[in-house]
């Protein structure tokens, strides 16, 4: 993928996502570049269940058990919430069984969407 177009990619993402090791996105992104399609895609679903002024934040973590680090990296979108927990669980099933599930393989398996209670 050209630079340009990536670069634009990340500039979108940060829009409506927070990087919270922002280096280690934009590498994952640029080794899994369908990783940004499915996070664009994503945004007007979370939007719809957990409504329009949530804001969610990428992360890069490890396995630190892993003999390689970097086969063991997954990309997070913990999306930031402060329901009540129950609720929110409901609402992270929802998107999962109305749109992310199918998404899965996209991203290399290597996308995730989690919650963070703020």
């Amino acid at each position: 993928m050209p630079i340009e177009e990536n670069e634009a990619r990340l500039r979108l993402l940060q829009g409506f996502y927070t990087l919270v090791n922002a280096d280690e996105v934009r590498r994952f992104l640029r080794v899994y570049p369908d990783a940004a399609d499915v996070l664009i895609e994503a945004r007007p679903h979370i939007e719809r269940i957990f409504g329009s002024n949530t804001r969610a934040a990428l992360e890069v973590t490890f396995d630190p058990d892993s003999e390689s680090l970097r086969d063991s990296e997954e990309l997070f979108g913990n999306i930031r919430t402060s329901l009540p927990v129950e609720e929110a669980l409901d609402q992270l099933s929802q998107f999962d069984d109305e749109w992310f599930l199918a998404q899965l393989t996209r991203a290399g398996g290597r996308l995730n969407f989690n919650l963070e209670f703020v």
